[in-house]
């Protein structure tokens, strides 16, 4: 078992190289891990997700990768990248019985600092 890694670019890049590193050293964990990617389209314009974990271990895991000490307003940025991934995902039908999401989505803030 073994993480792919797609690397895009954000403004996060110690962190993003903490992730990866972290999710390597994952044994019992596969999947494809994208940094920088997706960026949803929006109402308000494009949405960035700092990275994205697809496994059929964990469903989605949407990262909110934190530069630094300061956590700010977590909740909220979590909140966001679920809600934004979800109406996403929810636009693809073979995604979607009836009104349910069929891939469980998971957000983390890692805050490797």
């Amino acid at each position: 078992m073994s993480i792919t890694v797609v690397r895009g670019t954000n403004k996060k890049p110690a962190a993003s190289r903490a992730l990866t590193e972290l999710l390597a050293h994952q044994g019992d964990l596969s999947g494809e891990l994208f940094i920088g990617y997706p960026i949803i389209r929006t109402a308000d314009g494009g949405y960035p997700i700092d990275a994205l974990l697809i496994s059929s271990e964990t469903g989605i895991v949407a990262f909110d990768l934190i530069e630094g000490k300061s956590l700010d307003d977590y909740p909220t940025r979590q909140d966001d990248s679920a809600n934004k991934l979800e109406a996403y995902l929810k636009s693809h039908a073979e995604l979607v019985d009836r009104r349910t999401l069929l891939i469980p989505i998971h957000t983390i803030s890692y805050a490797p600092a």
